[in-house]
């Protein structure tokens, strides 16, 4: 499983909102968490934790109307390198095998993929405000 956010575009009401769906594995179960705004909903799936953030911004008074959600496929970049991905996949292994056999992750490894987690959350940000600027330039 891959361990980058997926990061979803919805434009609605001629608006664009920033969604990320990140994986989590939280006492021994995956679960996942939408982050929109200062908005944050889980769920057991990427779908049912969107379905709760939608419910979420409704209860606020969001006019969700009619919503497009792009899914971006995360790819090597100046943002986040290939080199990056990689160790970022071989800490989230190591991490998960820490956790199924019951061993310890060192503080060192937790502290470097907390901080390649963060950095990747940055550049998803970076690349929807790319694609945001895109659609815009194109009205």
């Amino acid at each position: 499983m891959s361990s980058s956010p997926l990061v979803l575009y919805c434009f609605n009401s001629g608006s664009v909102r920033l969604l990320a769906i990140a994986s989590m594995f939280i006492r021994g179960k995956f679960r996942y968490k939408a982050i929109c705004g200062n908005q944050e909903t889980s769920g057991l799936t990427p779908g049912q934790a969107l379905d709760l953030m939608e419910t979420s911004l409704i209860a606020e008074g969001e006019n969700m109307g009619e919503t497009l959600v792009i899914l971006q496929r995360f790819r090597p970049d100046n943002l986040f390198s290939k080199q990056q991905q990689e160790r970022l996949q071989e800490l989230m292994e190591e991490f998960h095998q820490s956790l199924a056999s019951e061993t310890d992750f060192s503080a060192i490894k937790q502290q470097e993929l907390t901080a390649l987690i963060e950095e990747e959350l940055q550049a998803s940000i970076q690349r929807g405000k790319r694609i945001i600027k895109q659609i815009q330039d194109n009205d």
